[in-house]
């Protein structure tokens, strides 16, 4: 719904100024603009129907961050205010900034007010005890007609669109303004409107006038202790002006140190004419910015026992950071065995919050001493390769890291038989693997081991050529992972001797007065007559000589 109308009004130099207004109608929100040649654009948002006329907050922040997370971007619900608070910078917030902790990040808007109509009519209720408000022309206010007071002190100081005042000035026609003005005569006014009276709460601006009777009142008093305290304007019975009609306002304003709420208690506001109209709201002081009921921009309304409260927009969120984790599980390693004798040593390093161990991947079950230690044990009943992670969680922080570890099957070498004796310069060596996968290593521990050449030292059953006869030891080392051992041959080469026993003969006779000598040669070794065949029984002069 669009509605539309313009007015001329005389400015001082006598030529007309034109401005033109219009009201937009969206929903339950209702906005009026006012602008003119001056160039200002005037807002002023009402929700029809509803207790709470103007939105107020941010979005954007969540509560749980880690001090490694991205800055986030914090939303207005409105337009113009500040943000303030650690890690705050315009309208983000960096974890890494605000550091570790629970932090409270805030918002305000000075130029934005909550209108608020629920809650509680609570008027101060005392006789005594109050300080009349003084008149500009000496005496009191309440003597007389449309007057301004001089400044009154507040008793504390007070935020009011985004401006700290200690003092306000009263007005005998129901409104107190933050600055200034003159006021000799009564005129009505809407808001928001860049005619004075400005910087203003019409707390029940209309044409009063206290001097008509002498039991009325407009006197104030302050309550509590700081920062907890409250300034008290009282407008009390006080009549409208020339009604006739005995109409009167009873009314109180309350302004709250610290939160610099604004609430009105009206306990009657009579109106018996159209003419009787009445203003209720606040506006900033350049007249650009008013909030106010429906119904009640200088218009014909009545109340009783009616509560309004005008509450500055401010939000506070509570935000906690968490310290990163940065998860060290340390280093894996290899282990020669498995099951409770033969554990793995974690070196993990702790950092922050609480970590675990856990089982990633592996043959089989893992058994942890304490799964909550960095430097923990484990052992396993299967061997095999495992993967093992090392989680830290701090909050809702978190990081883990993972270490590899190998279980070793222990191998037993076997090098084949203690002994052996080899007729030539070469023997072929027979290992046995005892474990698949496990790899081989073939040395000389005993002999000179340059004379010894092997056909490969990396295989089970190689050939060793010696380049001199004698005797050496050989040792196989069989390796499965960080798993070892070693065993030993002791083989023996020795020179093939070459037999001659020379020419054989004949012989006539017999006995010790006939013998046969032989005409062997001797090679290498030991040799030894033996009879092989004949009749008789032969008789050796010495039978290890090759020529006896």
């Amino acid at each position: 719904m669009l509605n539309s109308h313009s007015k001329a009004l005389a400015c001082a130099s006598g030529s007309p100024l034109f401005y033109g207004s219009f009201m937009l109608k969206i929903g339950n929100v209702r906005a009026l603009f006012r602008s003119g040649w001056w160039g200002l654009l005037f807002i002023l948002l009402l929700l029809n129907n509803s207790p709470i006329w103007a939105q107020c907050g941010f979005s954007g922040l969540n509560a749980n961050y880690c001090t490694t997370d991205a800055a986030v971007t914090l939303y207005e619900t409105t337009t113009g205010g500040t943000f303030s608070g650690p890690g705050v910078s315009g309208n983000t917030f960096d974890p890494a900034v605000a550091g570790p902790g629970t932090h409270s990040i805030d918002y305000v808007n000075y130029d934005v007010y909550t209108v608020n109509t629920t809650g509680t009519y609570n008027p101060f209720v005392s006789t005594i005890l109050w300080t009349k408000v003084p008149s500009s022309f000496g005496g009191d206010l309440q003597n007389q007609d449309d007057d301004l007071s001089p400044a009154v002190s507040i008793g504390f100081t007070f935020n009011f669109f985004g401006t700290d005042y200690t003092d306000i000035y009263i007005s005998s026609n129901g409104n107190v303004a933050f600055t200034a003005y003159a006021e000799s005569i009564f005129w009505n006014t809407s808001i928001p409107a860049p005619e004075s009276p400005n910087n203003m709460i019409a707390v029940m601006r209309t044409d009063l006038d206290p001097n008509v009777t002498t039991t009325d009142r407009i006197k104030y008093r302050v309550e509590g202790t700081a920062p907890n305290r409250v300034f008290i304007l009282f407008y009390e019975d006080v009549e409208r002006f020339g009604t006739g009609t005995g109409d009167i306002v009873n009314v109180q304003l309350k302004l709250f140190e610290t939160t610099n709420v604004i609430e009105i208690h009206t306990t009657e506001n009579s109106a018996s004419v159209a003419s009787e109209t009445t203003l209720q709201g606040v506006e900033n002081a350049t007249g650009s910015i008013g909030y106010t009921v429906p119904g009640r921009n200088d218009e014909f309304w009545t109340a009783t026992n009616d509560f309004v409260a005008f509450i500055p927009c401010t939000d506070s969120q509570l935000v906690t950071v968490n310290e990163q984790p940065v998860a060290d599980a340390g280093a894996g390693g290899n282990v020669c065995g498995k099951d409770a004798g033969n554990p793995f040593t974690f070196t993990g390093v702790s950092s922050v919050g609480a970590g675990t161990w856990t089982q990633q991947s592996g043959p089989g079950v893992s058994n942890f001493t304490d799964n909550t230690s960095a430097t923990t044990t484990v052992t396993v009943d299967t061997y095999g390769t495992y993967v093992y992670r090392w989680t830290e969680v701090n909050g809702g922080c978190s990081d883990y890291d993972e270490v590899t570890v190998t279980f070793y099957e222990p191998t037993v070498a076997d090098a084949g038989p203690a002994t052996a004796e080899e007729c030539d310069l070469d023997i072929a060596l027979g290992g046995i693997q005892s474990i698949p996968g496990s790899t081989a290593s073939w040395s000389v521990v005993g002999g000179n081991p340059a004379d010894i050449t092997f056909s490969s030292t990396t295989i089970f059953n190689p050939t060793a050529t010696s380049t001199a006869y004698g005797t050496y030891t050989f040792r196989l080392t069989e390796t499965n992972g960080n798993c070892s051992s070693t065993d030993d041959i002791t083989v023996t080469f020795t020179e093939q001797p070459v037999a001659d026993a020379g020419a054989g003969g004949n012989v006539c006779g017999k006995d010790a007065g006939n013998p046969f000598t032989f005409t062997g040669v001797s090679s290498t070794g030991t040799g030894t007559w033996t009879q092989q065949s004949g009749p008789g029984v032969s008789n050796f002069t010495d039978n290890t000589s090759a020529t006896t």
